[in-house]
């Protein structure tokens, strides 16, 4: 099924009047995208009979991560680009289903620990974020084949991403990585190119 949000907007509040933002979600909803349309997530989503599969909360001006998309365990995609995110929720992996996560574009410093318990996830997506660190931890992910993490302050990648058996893509900045650098390399030991 599909949805069309915005004309959901309008009956939503009865009479069109967009200044009630909580939508009616129906229960066959399997897709929904809010984009900039600044909608909030409903508090009573009824997540036991909901079977929503793709969330994309993209460019949502969102700050924290609703409580109440944790409740929806039949998530597959999980779409949280362009936010202001500066961490994730610890109780994440209450998303069981959970097969891609992209949040790039957001300001988180680091992931959480329990982030291990996603045990479905496929692909992870955290470009230009403020990541710093990548702990052990994500060595969990066992389904994993995805991981980008490009446009980060990484200092260093942690060994146990080798236990990553699933691993086929793996983006990063490498020439940061090498010693010395290879911007250096390329410019010559006299900071003049060759």
């Amino acid at each position: 099924s599909s949805c069309n949000l915005r004309s959901n907007l309008a009956q939503s509040s009865g009479h069109g009047n967009s200044d009630d933002l909580t939508p009616k979600i129906p229960q066959d909803l399997l897709s929904m995208y809010t984009g900039t349309t600044h909608i909030k997530m409903p508090s009573n989503l009824p997540h036991e009979k909901l079977k929503l599969a793709i969330l994309d909360l993209s460019s949502s001006n969102l700050i924290n991560l609703p409580e109440e998309v944790l409740t929806l365990d039949t998530l597959r995609l999980l779409r949280l680009d362009y936010n202001y995110l500066t961490e994730l929720p610890q109780n994440l992996p209450r998303l069981l289903n959970l097969e891609i996560l992209t949040v790039a574009f957001n300001r988180l410093k680091s992931l959480p620990p329990t982030i291990s318990g996603l045990s479905n996830l496929k692909e992870l997506s955290l470009e230009s974020n403020d990541i710093e660190v990548i702990s052990d931890e994500i060595s969990g992910l066992k389904s994993l084949r995805v991981l980008s993490i490009y446009h980060n302050p990484l200092s260093y990648f942690p060994c146990s991403i080798k236990d990553l058996a699933c691993l086929k893509e793996f983006s990063f900045e490498w020439f940061h990585y090498t010693q010395p650098q290879l911007a250096i390399i390329q410019k010559g030991a006299d900071g003049h190119g060759n």
